[in-house]
């Protein structure tokens, strides 16, 4: 699993309103199911903050992706006749962290386009 916090949105909300930081959330969850593959789920888990669930086969394929993830954000968005610019803070966590064994997940119970993450660290850009 990967919780992603977005770095200084309320600045966003301050300086250009609250529609445009709604527009922003929504463009970037967008962003983040088409950073994804299909059978993993992506979801806002509150005013700036996303969670992706994921499986991969190790750590380092759940650090590729976040990181993945957060260039995703980074990516500067045209909206609001400019280009808005973020940055975002991951973590990670391993559903087993004792055995690091990769175990049977069933998932949720639909798939869909958006992220998921397991959170092992923190990573900041």
């Amino acid at each position: 699993m990967i919780f992603l916090d977005l770095d200084g949105f309320k600045d966003i909300n301050d300086q250009f309103g609250r529609e445009v930081g709604d527009e922003l959330l929504r463009l970037l969850g967008d962003r983040l199911c088409q950073s994804v593959r299909k059978a993993d789920f992506v979801a806002r888990h509150g005013g700036d903050e996303f969670v992706v669930v994921a499986r991969t086969e190790n750590d380092r394929d759940l650090e590729r992706l976040s990181q993945r993830l957060v260039r995703a954000i980074e990516h500067p968005t045209e909206l609001a006749g400019g280009s808005i610019r973020l940055s975002a803070s991951a973590g990670l966590a391993h559903p087993y962290p004792q055995t690091r064994q990769r175990r049977s997940w069933p998932g949720p119970t639909r798939p869909c386009s958006r992220p998921r993450s397991t959170a092992t660290g923190f990573l900041t850009s």
